[in-house]
């Protein structure tokens, strides 16, 4: 499933990124507006018997997951759903785009074998 995109009035994090079912295939330019600040990552891992990562790559296109290098990972245990709050925001200078494995680090390449909701606050 592909994810989407909304706004919302204030001052940080104004967007709303939801995907029901993140998985290993690189979703670019979430935001959609290239250079983008993110503020929060909620994760939903309730359906799954394995931890899953959630990778951001500062890119609007070239990623391939398993083989370039990710700017950070957020990782969720089984069975769990987890919030990352991050008041100051973390930049992206290109754009905002993740994928979601079952693997650490830049060589994992498994779709979890459940839907993962995931929800992104940041300003495009």
């Amino acid at each position: 499933m592909a994810f989407s995109f909304s706004t919302l009035p204030g001052t940080i994090g104004t967007g709303v990124v939801e995907d029901a079912s993140a998985n290993s295939t690189i979703q670019y330019d979430v935001t959609g507006g290239g250079a983008s600040t993110l503020f929060s990552v909620y994760i939903d891992n309730t359906n799954n018997t394995g931890w899953v990562y959630l990778k951001f790559y500062d890119a609007t296109s070239g990623v391939t997951v398993g083989t370039t290098a990710n700017e950070m990972q957020f990782a969720c245990p089984n069975g769990v759903s987890r919030q990352f709050n991050m008041p100051a925001g973390i930049a992206f200078a290109t754009g905002m785009s993740y994928a979601m494995t079952t693997e650490a680090g830049t060589a994992g390449t498994t779709s979890p074998s459940s839907a993962v909701p995931i929800r992104l606050n940041a300003t495009p």
